[in-house]
């Protein structure tokens, strides 16, 4: 059960004033009244921010107010209460529920600060609109954005930067200190003539050669030339066989082949690959001979002979 003398209202809160269109709203609002409720429904606007809609069992009211220079932002008011208008029987529309749907619609296209929730008893004018706007907390100012924060910081940056140069700037053009006490110069030595009967010593006799084991070298060798690859391993017991196959089935199709091809098996080990191989050879021959194309050839080749 709901108290149908109750009015729910919602605030919207926005901190933005140009973050909502108003009239849109009202607009879109009106089109649907008029197209459930039709000629039961009465518009009236007190100045062009508070509209109601007055119908004979709920009046939805809306409201657009701007909070003013101390706190910057805009209400949204959403009210659905019951209708000053003569009624006979008593509404049975849940206001709480109709006051959520219309502020769910809203919420699909804007995002508001925050929304307050309020129920006063009887319908809603804009007496209450105004001492609702009155009590309204205040907003807390958004967050800065982030180009600002990135220009302050660029510019403590610079000015450490400026500072920095400039004390080294400084300590460069601070003259050196000079010498107290005087230095004394050695007289140049004459040099001493070479003697001719002791051979001088070659300087470059062995040039410097890197060490034959060094740690370092050897890990740049393993690194560019790698270790050479293992042998492929041997096949299987199945594998083999299956070569085998192949090989007793060339001898079937062409001897001489099929004997070469497992003789080279039986000396040197089986190889798949080229058992394949043979075997696709031997199989396509097999079929041009047994084809017209072959028939032909070989009337050919026993007229020439």
């Amino acid at each position: 059960m709901h108290d149908s003398g109750l009015s729910t209202i919602a605030q919207l809160l926005f901190a933005d004033e140009k973050s909502l269109d108003f009239a849109r709203i009202v607009s879109e609002l009106d089109a649907v009244l008029i197209r459930l409720r039709g000629p039961d429904i009465r518009i009236a606007w007190d100045c062009d921010d508070l509209v109601t809609f007055d119908m004979p069992d709920c009046r939805i009211l809306l409201a657009w107010a701007e909070v003013g220079v101390r706190r910057p932002g805009g209400c949204l008011t959403v009210s659905v209460g019951p209708s000053p208008m003569d009624q006979a029987a008593p509404s049975r529309i849940e206001h709480d529920v109709l006051c959520s749907r219309l502020v769910e619609r809203i919420l699909m296209r804007f995002e508001p600060s925050a929304v307050l929730w309020c129920q006063v008893p009887g319908a809603v004018d804009s007496e209450v609109v105004d001492d609702l706007a009155d009590t309204m907390p205040e907003i807390s100012a958004p967050l800065p954005p982030v180009d600002s924060i990135l220009d302050s910081l660029t510019k403590t940056d610079l000015q450490i930067a400026t500072r920095n140069s400039e004390a080294r700037r400084i300590r460069s053009l601070a003259p050196l200190p000079r010498a107290t006490t005087p230095q004394t110069v050695a007289p140049p030595q004459p040099a001493k003539a070479a003697q001719p009967d002791k051979p001088q010593a070659v300087a470059n006799d062995r040039p410097h050669l890197p060490k034959p084991r060094n740690a370092e070298l050897a890990r740049i060798r393993t690194a560019l030339y790698p270790p050479e690859t293992a042998d492929a391993p041997a096949y299987s017991t199945q594998m083999r066989l299956a070569a085998h196959c192949m090989n007793a089935t060339l001898i079937v199709v062409w001897a001489p082949l099929g004997a070469a091809v497992m003789t080279y098996a039986l000396l040197r080990g089986e190889n798949m690959q080229m058992s394949g191989r043979l075997m696709a050879v031997a199989g396509t021959f097999f079929a041009i001979a047994h084809s017209p194309v072959g028939d032909t050839m070989v009337a050919m080749a026993r007229s020439i002979g």
